[in-house]
């Protein structure tokens, strides 16, 4: 199997959980329109749209989540070399998240149709969530497009060197990983912030995250770069990784 046949295989088997995943949108934005349109003298009728491009963010990690232990053991059992098997996972992942971001920036020109109609039910993409810009040019919508590429390319690489990283640990180290990151994370760290740095740690992780992320270019950078760091980390855990049963 070539580089080519890998990355088919790779959309061939990823095909379904996006079909699958873009109907239930389709059919709650439709169930949203069909209700807007029927309650739209209804005062009492409040709601909001918000953020569809964050459930295929989400939607996308878990994918990364589930692309590596089955695809590694068929990969390896037809003699497919990790190299060509990685490649192909980042051909795939930029293919699927270039094609979704393009639908998603779509649907949510879409769903602001039902703001139209009803003035009680608000819509809103993640533009103009995270920057206040709506989509209502051409160079908005192309903006809007790379803007939640780049943010869906971070979040499957995420999803990815996760799973990498747990296929490579025991039993013992995938207990104290997943106990003692988040514990360290929502605990220890604010604890220590609070009572030795008088706050200073997080007031100066928020302005870095700021920084990264305050404009949708300066996203996309960031995006990029962890989708680099990520990646890059994966190779490390994948190269010398064995099948295990």
């Amino acid at each position: 199997m070539n580089l080519r046949a890998a990355v088919k295989y790779r959309l061939y088997d990823n095909k379904k959980a996006i079909l699958i995943f873009y109907i239930v949108i389709v059919c709650v934005l439709a169930f949203m329109f069909i209700f807007s349109a029927t309650k739209r003298n209804n005062p009492e009728i409040q709601g909001s749209i918000r953020g569809l491009e964050l459930a295929s963010a989400i939607f996308l990690f878990v994918l990364g989540l589930n692309s590596f232990k089955e695809t590694f053991r068929m990969f390896m059992q037809n003699g497919i070399s990790r190299k060509t098997m990685l490649v192909s996972h980042i051909a795939c992942t930029l293919a699927i998240c270039i094609l979704m971001a393009f639908i998603d920036s779509i649907l949510s020109l879409l769903s602001r149709s039902i703001t139209v109609i009803n003035s009680g039910i608000y819509s809103a993409g993640i533009m103009e969530m995270a920057y206040g810009r709506h989509i209502n040019s051409i160079g908005t919508f192309i903006v809007s497009v790379l803007l939640c590429f780049f943010i869906y390319i971070a979040c499957t690489a995420m999803g990815f060197f996760i799973t990498t990283l747990y296929y490579r640990m025991n039993r013992t180290q995938k207990t104290a990983v997943s106990i003692g990151v988040p514990a360290l994370l929502f605990v220890i760290l604010p604890l220590l912030d609070a009572f030795l740095l008088g706050g200073r740690f997080f007031a100066s992780l928020g302005r870095f995250i700021q920084s990264a992320f305050g404009s949708p270019f300066m996203c996309m950078l960031s995006c990029m770069i962890l989708f680099g760091i990520f990646t890059a980390l994966s190779w490390l855990l994948v190269r010398k990784a064995v099948i295990k049963d």
